[in-house]
């Protein structure tokens, strides 16, 4: 299972982490997507994690 933690730096807000967790998000499905199309999809989970 993939595994992405983010380390936070003082200044960001809430809505900035929730934004960049929704983007990563993103990536992981729609690599997922491109690797089905291609007939080799996996299932596969992931983890977000932010410290």
């Amino acid at each position: 299972m993939p595994h992405v933690k983010i380390k936070w730096f003082s200044g960001r807000t809430e809505e900035q982490k929730r934004k960049c967790a929704e983007r990563i998000a993103e990536a992981f499905r729609n690599q997922h997507r491109l690797l089905e199309k291609k007939g080799k999809g996996l299932q596969h989970e992931y983890s977000i994690v932010m410290d």
